[in-house]
Formats: C-alpha cells, structure tokens, sequence
C-alpha cells in the first residue's frame, strides 16, 4: 500500500477525491474520500462527540478540502439538513457501501 497524502492523490485526479481508493504508479492508495468522511461526518454529528483527521497537513484545497467539507456538514447539520452538495455526497457513500 502506499502512504501518499490525500492532496497529492486528488492532485494526481481531481475525481479521486470521490473514491475511497485508487491505484497511482502501480501502488495501491486506500483512503476516505468525501463520500465517505461525509457519512462519518454525519454519523459523528448523531452519535460522538466530533471528527478527528490523522493529519489536516495532508488535506487538499478548495472544493476537494475535506476539511472545508466537514466544516460545511456540521454547520449544515447544525442548521436543520444538508446541502444539496452534500446530500450527494452522502448519496454517494450509501451507493458505494452496497456494493
């Protein structure tokens, strides 16, 4: 397996970003994509206490942050629903987790 940053693997493709795995160079790289760190985000908010990240220096910028993304959730949340950016995400999550 490979230990590469969230940030270089979605500078590597932007869409990895939307996936929990992906192969760069022939290592594989498993991570939680925004799908996913969106349904714990979610799960956090109803049953723990928060989100703890491994390292937000690995993070990327812009709308592939998943710091940036957990942030909007929990403020979301807070306000009674999710975006619709967000509700896709976790649409995407639930896809991805019944296969």
């Amino acid at each position: 397996p490979s230990w590469m940053q969230y940030r270089h693997i979605v500078e590597e493709n932007p869409e990895n970003a939307y996936s929990d795995y992906t192969n760069i160079n022939g290592a594989d790289c498993y991570y939680n994509g925004l799908p996913t760190l969106c349904k714990k985000t979610v799960l956090a908010k109803e049953k723990a206490g928060g989100v703890m990240l491994f390292d937000v220096n690995e993070d990327a910028v812009g709308k592939l942050s998943a710091v940036t993304m957990i942030d909007s959730v929990v403020t979301e949340l807070s306000k009674g629903g999710l975006s619709e950016s967000n509700a896709e995400l976790l649409k995407r999550a639930d896809e991805s987790s019944e296969k």
